[in-house]
């Protein structure tokens, strides 16, 4: 089960700053705060070894609620 998972309230707070940031949801999902100020919502994974990882979406599009039950990690 996921832990210390982000509110609206937090997401809405986080300000764009010179280089992207990562706002953590869980063990393998993440909120990413571009320096635009566009939000992403990114699941990060292991395949054969190598680290990656993909986008649920972006926010206000792709809410807190909508994403905490995608991570399966």
């Amino acid at each position: 089960m996921a832990h210390d998972l982000l509110t609206d309230k937090e997401v809405r707070a986080a300000k764009p700053a010179d280089k992207p940031f990562k706002l953590r949801d869980g063990r393998a999902m993440s909120l990413v705060v571009m320096p635009t100020g566009a939000k992403v919502w990114r699941l990060k994974y292991r395949m054969d070894g190598a680290e990656k990882s993909f986008s649920l979406g972006s926010y206000p599009d792709t809410s807190c609620r909508s994403t905490s039950g995608r991570s399966t990690s």
